[in-house]
């Protein structure tokens, strides 16, 4: 008979990757950890695992069953709060998926200002580019995402971001009011790693190629790439530093803008604190 601890215990190795440390973390012997795994493997007459070279590899009957086997500690967690609610007790915990410009600008202060509302919510935020956070709700790692929309999932709009042209500050180009795509074609261009959707929404309908020099994926890094000389970049405003860098940033013409939004499995899945928070940050930002 399968039971929560099989459960448990799976979710434990996938997550480590390890039979003896999940035994560590959960306080049980290797063996009862392995029995229990094969336990579990017997009664759904599937493989899970497999031993490769010393670690643990999930197999892709595992992944299947993933994303079941977390939302039962979902819908566990969300009967438990229920249950608080009908006493008037606001404990709950909300774990958050965002991508750092939103964490840097935004998040913490939203944070703050729901705590001074609910001060016995906990928050888990994790930081991760657009993909990360989009597999993350999926398969219920988080509660909710900050993302742009995705097709897979809900998305509710929260802010519009412009994108700007991003220069050093003796540019030839810093003194025009707007700069078009056509105007830095064959400018050295920095890439952001995991905005490229965005990028190709931004060319589609044109014939221009970037002349793509460098690649980074931190923000900070390209800002200083810019700073030196090194070229140009599209980054939102969101992601620009908050004190003066030596960097000059232009409208990009025609304006585009990438939508910000809350992306959720479904409102039934979400914990009654993560229906909460994500009523408040439309409240917050929606003007």
């Amino acid at each position: 008979m399968i039971n929560h601890l099989q459960f448990e215990v799976f979710l434990k190795v996938y997550e480590i990757g390890s039979f003896t440390k999940a035994a560590e973390k959960l306080n049980m012997t290797q063996s009862a950890v392995s029995h229990s795994i094969a336990a579990l493997e017997k009664n759904l007459g599937i493989r899970l695992f497999e031993r490769v070279n010393r670690t643990v590899k999930i197999t892709q009957a595992g992944i299947s069953i993933l994303p079941h086997v977390r939302e039962i500690f979902n819908q566990e967690a969300i009967i438990k709060q229920k249950a608080r609610e009908l006493v008037d007790l606001e404990f709950g915990l909300i774990k958050i998926g965002c991508f750092p410009s939103f964490i840097a600008k935004l998040l913490p202060g939203l944070i703050k200002k729901y705590n001074e509302m609910f001060p016995k919510i906990e928050f888990h935020v994790f930081e991760g580019d657009y993909n990360d956070i989009i597999e993350w709700v999926k398969e219920g790692s988080v509660d909710l995402g900050i993302s742009i929309n995705s097709s897979e999932l809900i998305f509710e709009p929260l802010i519009h971001d412009s994108m700007l042209v991003v220069m050093s500050e003796s540019h030839p180009l810093r003194d025009s009011p707007v700069v078009t795509i056509k105007d830095i074609a064959t400018e050295p261009y920095i890439n952001v790693k995991g905005y490229e959707e965005l990028l190709n929404e931004i060319l589609r309908n044109t014939e221009i190629k970037l002349n793509v020099k460098y690649s980074f994926h931190n923000t900070y890094s390209i800002i200083s790439a810019v700073e030196a000389g090194l070229g140009v970049s599209l980054l939102p405003e969101l992601a620009l530093p908050k004190h003066n860098a030596k960097i000059c940033s232009k409208p990009l013409y025609p304006t585009f803008t990438r939508t910000i939004g809350s992306v959720i499995r479904s409102m039934e899945t979400l914990t009654p604190a993560s229906r909460s928070f994500i009523n408040f940050l439309s409240e917050q930002l929606i003007s």
